[in-house]
């Protein structure tokens, strides 16, 4: 039977919810359109099964947007307890854990979600909050968060939620503590500011006379919550940093000795976090979540607000409280400058003033009415005055009392459910009538309505699956065959099979024009300046569906009903052909490290409920030749037309170019990828067109380096620019070393031209050493040239292990994978023969070579001593390259090089110390600081 068979899919999807899932408190259930996709039987015939069976005990409802259902037996045994069917049809499936959990049955259920507490987690929040899950669950110490927003938003109880959040998901303990500091209270006084963030020793100052804990060890295993950080100095900013990167600090006045500490990072601004923050520091704090100000919000939102403001007064007068629908409607429709906290304070004080008319008139009620208005409000959206008519149903007051009053959550979640199931004949009559009434010209009023109506229609026009009961009752099921020879006419129509929620919105849109012409209340539109050719890009298409409605119905349509399919088939386009081009397009991720790339990428999968990014790993052990392979192996395998290609760091770089002309396709090189670049991505991919020129422009404002490959391969002459900073004649070295190396690849279509290091400064300067039937191939030099789309090699990298396959690709050597290693092999074995790391070094730098090579070598030497390791003649000759051009680099450019943590895994911290104290002359001689990267890199060079 067909109950059995819906019966047995949703025991069989309700084994599969585990204990972990309540415990985290995740949403429970399975939508009637989920189970019938499984089972192939139509969604409105599996809801009315279910339903049937939940009232039959064997299933629960879960009655939320969209309705969940659960198997009864299957929910028992993971509570241990029979569940009384009382509870077969809820709100929440929180009613039925939180009932349970206070029975001793071996489980503990640990509540909810916390951030379900805000009012609007499911609606203006709902991004937000996604962001701040993303910060706290992302592995393996969450990120720091900066909080923007007008004032009185909620910035520092949302900041209290995520810290409850992190303690229910147990990545923090449940003693993790939330310390508050508000940084206006330090502002211009630096010193003080650093004795109560760092703490400080007995002695450290005058007036020192004992040691003192600061915020920051009060905050260790927990978050720090800096509010008003705008107000922190540029001193206070950079007294951070030692926290921020390197998780440790040390007291004021305490000996060389740090402390290590484990916090995360919680900013709270009203400011434009573009102005008024180092630069340095804001790229510590990796997730940026504003919050959105009051007005904002839906009205449904609002109404919720103002509930639960009232209900906290009614608790603490422990009185009722009346509540008239004009101070109703001036509260939804002031605009607060300072957001919920204004609304907040508004009722207190309304409160507070009804109070003392209380006690004087001897009431045992408060009465909040028109006489607490403070100004009157013009209507800005019809809207609010209909949903409160729908809320006070001729009812004078609203009362609210000191204990929480279900029926107003009943007759608040209702009121965007009641009246029609479609909105666009019910917003289009009432949003008439209300233009109509103005001073607005004709022609205007149908501009407006019609603007109006195409966004509603993109944002997602609020269908409800509920049927009209009175059309139903008339047609009875010859209603269904009519509306199924529509929906197969437009199938017909635009070329394509609609999907379930789309034909159930077309099923349930038609309903409502038949009701709406039976009541006569469609408005009479001026067709010629709403629903003329001229104006609708389906003007044709919409004419021969509106004929069909018209002969299979036996009704006239209206000139508006060609708005609608005109909207219809322009989004249900729009989405076909959205699809096709995600299709096309891939998204590819490659990192270095055993699992950055694959974590990253499930991470940002997990999150959206996508596959949307494919991830390529680099382990230490694997050659740039053999990832640039896999990269390849991907996109043939695919077939993509165009690729959006995420990279790190080093020589990734250049798989954009090389990818591109290699399938003649356009790819996007994006570098520098961070956790939230590559949210930010998925988020356009999935929710927007792809449209490059928007992705580039988006990663722009977020300072992040992209480039565009157009993959056309171009016929002309081809250039290699060779320039030193140590002048012409190293240049002249190098190209004759390359030519040496490549004689047997290079033909007379490339030549290799020396210039001037000052002529690679600028884009016009270069082109006058290249010839009009010439492109430049890439550059090789001392410090890279700021010139855009030419692919460019350091001399360090040129000689370091991965140099010969970076020349090899920038070159364009080899058309086919083995072409390409066999002359990385052959190519190989020419530039080891005869180099000494003398000749290189004098090369590749212009401090004096001699001493720079002689104090390396010393270094070298001390690291060998203090681990009682030799390493091979290869290795040795890629340090002491890689070291002089390290220490020069860092001489010229001041900015050692960064890298994330995330990189940074399975290393032996006792042989980093080694090298970094081993340096510790090289840093004094030269006036350098080499960062945790540096130390890193050098770790990676000798041990992989």
């Amino acid at each position: 039977m067909r109950k059995d068979i819906i019966y047995d899919e949703l025991k069989r999807l309700s084994n599969e919810i585990t204990k972990e899932n309540l415990l985290t408190g995740v949403n429970i259930g399975f939508s009637a359109e989920f189970i019938g996709k499984n089972v192939g039987i139509a969604r409105n015939t599996v809801s009315k099964e279910l339903t049937s069976l939940c009232i039959d005990g064997y299933v629960i409802k879960v009655k939320s947007r969209p309705v969940l259902f659960i198997h009864k037996g299957s929910l028992e045994i993971l509570l241990g307890r029979e569940i009384n069917n009382k509870f077969c049809e809820v709100k929440d499936i929180r009613e039925i854990l939180e009932y349970y959990s206070a029975i001793p049955n071996g489980l503990q259920i640990e509540g909810t979600d916390p951030f379900t507490k805000l009012i609007g987690y499911d609606k203006s929040l709902a991004e937000a909050i996604a962001k701040a899950k993303a910060a706290v669950l992302y592995p393996p110490n969450g990120l720091h968060i900066m909080l923007t927003g007008q004032s009185g938003v909620g910035k520092t109880y949302f900041a209290e939620i995520i810290h409850e959040f992190a303690q229910k998901m147990g990545v923090i303990s449940k003693n993790g503590p939330l310390v508050y500091f508000n940084c206006s209270e330090y502002y211009n006084n630096p010193e003080l500011l650093t004795s109560h963030l760092f703490g400080y020793e007995e002695g450290a100052f005058t007036g020192a006379t004992k040691d003192k804990e600061g915020i920051i060890k009060k905050a260790d295993g927990g978050f720090l919550f800096l509010d008003e950080v705008h107000r922190l100095p540029s001193e206070g900013q950079e007294k951070l940093f030692s926290i921020l990167d390197k998780g440790s600090f040390r007291k004021l006045g305490s000996p060389e000795k740090e402390e290590k500490i484990n916090l995360r990072l919680i900013c709270a601004t009203t400011e434009d976090i573009k102005s008024g923050f180092l630069k340095t520091f804001l790229r510590r704090i990796q997730v940026n979540i504003e919050l959105p100000p009051l007005r904002d919000k839906s009205i449904e939102e609002k109404i919720e607000l103002v509930f639960n403001f009232f209900q906290i007064e009614s608790k603490k007068i422990n009185l009722e409280i009346r509540i008239s629908q004009e101070y109703m409607y001036y509260l939804l429709s002031s605009d607060f400058e300072a957001n919920i906290g204004e609304l907040k304070s508004e009722i207190q004080f309304a409160c507070a003033q009804a109070y003392v008319n209380k006690i004087s008139q001897r009431k045992d009620y408060l009465l909040i009415d028109g006489r607490y208005v403070k100004h009157k409000n013009i209507l800005k959206d019809i809207g609010v005055r209909q949903i409160l008519k729908d809320m006070f149903d001729d009812r004078k007051y609203i009362s609210i009392f000191p204990h929480f009053n279900e029926n107003l959550t009943e007759k608040l979640t209702s009121i965007s459910e009641e009246d029609e199931p479609d909105i666009f004949y019910s917003y289009l009559s009432k949003e008439y009538k209300n233009l109509r009434n103005s001073n607005i010209p004709a022609d205007e009023t149908s501009s407006l309505l019609m603007n109006k109506l195409e966004t509603i229609f993109h944002y997602g026009i609020a269908h409800n699956s509920k049927m009209n009961k009175n059309i139903t009752k008339e047609y009875g099921y010859r209603i269904e065959d009519k509306i199924k020879k529509i929906i197969e006419y437009i199938e017909e129509l635009v070329g394509f099979a609609l999907e379930n929620n789309e034909i159930e919105n077309l099923r349930t849109h038609l309903l409502t024009l038949i009701s709406f012409i039976n009541k006569g209340e469609i408005p009479m539109i001026y067709p010629k300046n709403l629903s003329d050719s001229s104006k609708l890009g389906y003007y044709d298409c919409s004419k021969k569906i509106c004929k069909k409605i018209e002969a299979v119905f036996n009704i006239k349509c209206p000139n508006t009903e060609l708005i609608y399919m005109n909207l219809l088939i322009n989004e249900l386009k729009n989405k076909k052909s959205k699809l096709e081009l995600q299709t096309e397009c891939g998204v590819i991720l490659i990192a270095h490290g055993n699992s950055t790339a694959t974590s990253m990428a499930d991470f940002s999968n997990n999150l959206f409920g996508s596959d949307v990014i494919t991830a390529i790993d680099m382990p230490i052990d694997q050659s740039v030749h053999d990832t640039l392979d896999f990269l390849v192996k991907k996109v043939e395998e695919r077939g993509y037309k165009r690729l959006i290609l995420l990279v790190d760091i080093g020589s990734l770089v250049y798989f954009g170019d090389i990818v591109s002309k290699m399938f003649q396709m356009k790819t996007l090189l994006i570098k520098n990828t961070t956790t939230l670049v590559l949210l930010e991505i998925t988020r356009q991919v999935i929710y927007e067109p792809i449209d490059f020129d928007n992705i580039i422009k988006k990663m722009e404002n977020m300072k992040i380096e992209c480039e565009l490959f157009d993959g056309k391969v171009n016929n002309k002459s081809k250039v290699l620019i060779i320039s030193c900073i140590t002048g012409l004649g190293t240049a002249v070295k190098i190209k004759e070393l390359i030519e040496d190396i490549l004689r047997d690849y290079i033909d007379s279509s490339m030549r290799i031209c020396v210039v001037d290091y000052g002529e690679t400064e600028s884009l016009d300067r270069l082109s006058g050493h290249i010839d009009k039937n010439e492109r430049i191939l890439g550059i090789i030099g001392t410090f890279k040239a700021e010139l855009p789309d030419i692919p460019f090699i350091s001399l360090d990298q040129l000689f370091s292990e991965e140099g010969i396959e970076l020349l090899i690709a920038m070159l364009e050597l080899g058309n086919t994978k083995d072409e390409r290693k066999d002359i990385i092999e052959d190519v190989s074995k020419k530039f080891i023969q005869d180099m000494t790391v003398e000749s290189i070094i004098d090369y590749i730098t212009f401090l004096n070579p001699q001493r720079v090579l002689s104090e390396i070598n010393d270094v070298y030497d001390k690291i060998c001593r203090e681990l009682n390791m030799k390493f091979s003649q290869q290795v040795t000759l890629r340090f002491m390259i890689h070291c002089c051009c390290m220490v020069e680099r860092i001489v010229v450019s001041r900015r050692p090089l960064e890298i994330p943590e995330s990189m940074i895994e399975n290393v032996d911290e006792r042989i980093l110390s080694v090298i970094k104290v081993s340096f510790k002359n090289i840093e004094s001689t030269y006036d350098i600081n080499l960062s945790d990267g540096e130390v890193y890199y050098i770790y990676d060079l000798l041990f992989t």
